[in-house]
C-alpha cells in the first residue's frame, strides 16, 4: 500500500482574491486548482499534472489563502484536510465554463488553530511564503514542516496523524 503524503495547497490571491472565494468551495466540499498549473523548478510534473493524479486519494493537504499581512489580515493558513476522492472538472466563480479548473473531494481534518503570519524566513516551495500552488512536503524536511506548520496551526504532530512516512 503506497504511504500518505502530505501537501500545501494554495488557493491564494490572484485567482482567490478573498477568503470568501475560497470558502464557497469549501462549503461544496471541495479545493480546487488549475489543471494546467506550472511547473516548478527541479520537479518533473506539473503543479497541475501532481493535483489531478489518481494517486492522492487519502493524502493529506493544508489549505493556506497567500500569506497573511497587515494589508490582508484574512489570508494564511485555513485548515488541514485528507482527499477522499477523484478530481472533477469545476466551474471558477470567475469564469463561464470549467476552463481547465479541478476539484477535489476532501474531508476537512482541522481548522487552523492560529491566524498569525509565517515570520520565519523559510522560503522552502511547501511554505505559504512562496509562490506556488501544489507542493509535496518531502521526507527530509519532516521535522521541519512538523515545527514550522503542523504543530503551531494544527497542534498535531505526524505520530498523531499516523503519517508513518514523515515519522
Amino acid at each position: 500500500m503506497r504511504q500518505q503524503a502530505i501537501w500545501k495547497l494554495s488557493m491564494g490571491r490572484g485567482d482567490f482574491d478573498d477568503i470568501l472565494d475560497v470558502l464557497d468551495y469549501l462549503r461544496q466540499g471541495l479545493v480546487i486548482a488549475h489543471k494546467n498549473t506550472r511547473k516548478l523548478a527541479f520537479v518533473q510534473e506539473s503543479q497541475g499534472d501532481l493535483f489531478v493524479h489518481p494517486d492522492r486519494d487519502g493524502d493529506y493537504f493544508y489549505l493556506c489563502h497567500s500569506n497573511r499581512t497587515a494589508a490582508h489580515p484574512r489570508r494564511g493558513i485555513v485548515l488541514l484536510g485528507q482527499f477522499t476522492g477523484p478530481p472533477i472538472p469545476v466551474r471558477h466563480h470567475k469564469w463561464t465554463d470549467t476552463d481547465g479548473w479541478m476539484g477535489r473531494p476532501f474531508r476537512w481534518v482541522k481548522t487552523a488553530i492560529s491566524s498569525k503570519k509565517l515570520h520565519r524566513d523559510h522560503r522552502k516551495q511547501w511554505t505559504p511564503r512562496n509562490n506556488s500552488t501544489f507542493v509535496e512536503v518531502p521526507t527530509k524536511d519532516a521535522d521541519l514542516f512538523e515545527s514550522l506548520i503542523l504543530e503551531p496551526y494544527f497542534g498535531l504532530t505526524f505520530t498523531e496523524l499516523k503519517l508513518h512516512r514523515y515519522t
